[in-house]
């Protein structure tokens, strides 16, 4: 395998070798071609975009001008799991946006009971379920449930470079009492390869 040359690294996204990155460029080219082709996904794969915190400030800035010109600062993500696959979506989200193809890491995400959980012996990344972000205003930011809040990162290596947002997902209140998921350090990837 070889490297990837330094010029291609430049202005894209880090890859080991170079066909990681070529797969990368075709995966993105497709899903550009078809949101140009067709209109606008159902679902993103946000690995697929070189600022993946952008598009997702750009979700918030189209919620806000359908709904009264929100500031920005008064919104914020509200983050539900789907149970379904995202080829079953049924059409794009009203306020906010499907995101798929995202990974936890130093945790799990159990589909039955709908909360994060352990990842299973040996296993340091697991594939999340489709994940909704419904843009609500402040105020109306409720959850029936406990929820930590979980940062989610373009790369493994967690550096403010890669921050893109923090999501908070559903967990257990004694989970949350000691702080169990972020001394694991559970975070969410955008990729599980870089």
């Amino acid at each position: 395998q070889r490297r990837v040359p330094e010029q291609w690294l430049k202005g894209s996204w880090p890859a080991e070798s170079v066909g990681g990155w070529l797969d990368h460029l075709v995966a993105t080219e497709d899903q550009l071609r078809k949101w140009l082709d067709r209109g606008r996904p159902v679902s993103y794969w946000l690995s697929g975009f070189l600022n993946p915190a952008g598009f997702l400030k750009c979700v918030l800035q189209e919620v806000s001008r359908k709904h009264s010109n929100a500031p920005l600062e008064d919104l914020f993500f509200n983050t539900e799991m789907i149970k379904m696959d995202y080829n079953d979506l049924k059409g794009p989200a009203e306020n906010g946006a499907f995101l798929h193809g995202l990974f936890l890491d130093g945790c799990s995400w159990s589909k039955s009971a709908g909360k994060l959980i352990e990842s299973p012996s040996k296993v340091v990344t697991n594939a999340m379920p489709v994940v909704f972000l419904g843009v609500v205003l402040k105020n109306n930011k409720r959850y029936d449930f406990p929820v930590v809040e979980v940062p989610m990162f373009t790369r493994r290596t967690r550096d403010h470079s890669s921050m893109v947002v923090n999501l908070e997902l559903r967990t257990e209140q004694e989970d949350i009492l000691s702080n169990k998921w972020t001394l694991r350090g559970a975070a969410i990837l955008c990729s599980k390869d870089w």
